[in-house]
C-alpha cells in the first residue's frame, strides 16, 4: 500500500488498525521509521493484542537502532503469537549478522 492510500484509507477509517499498520508499513518502505513507529503505536493503541503491529514496531525500533524498546516489543509479542516472536527474533538475528559483515 502506498503512503497516499494508506493516509486516505487512515482518514475513512481511523478506527480501523489495519489501516494504522499498513501506514506504518509505508512509512517505513520510505525508510521514515519515527513515523512508522507513530503509526504502528496508534494500530496497537486500538488493539494491544495485535500481534503483527507488535512486531512491525519492533522492526521500526531495530531501524532506529532502539534495542530496549525493540526488546520490550519481542517480550510482549512473545505472550501474544509465538510464531511473529520467532519470525521476529530470525529477523533481528539476520540483521546483526548483515550489520556484523560489513564492519
Amino acid at each position: 500500500m502506498t503512503l497516499p492510500t494508506a493516509a486516505v484509507h487512515i482518514s475513512t477509517f481511523s478506527r480501523e488498525r489495519r489501516h494504522y499498520n499498513n501506514l506504518g508499513v509505508a512509512y517505513a518502505d520510505l525508510h521514515q521509521f519515527k513515523q512508522a513507529v507513530k503509526a504502528y503505536q496508534q494500530a496497537v493503541a486500538l488493539n494491544p493484542s495485535y500481534s503483527e503491529a507488535h512486531r512491525n514496531l519492533a522492526l521500526a525500533y531495530i531501524a532506529l537502532n532502539d534495542r530496549t524498546q525493540a526488546l520490550g516489543e519481542y517480550a510482549l509479542l512473545k505472550k501474544l503469537d509465538e510464531v511473529q516472536a520467532e519470525t521476529l527474533y530470525r529477523e533481528i538475528y539476520k540483521r546483526q549478522i548483515i550489520d556484523m559483515s560489513y564492519k
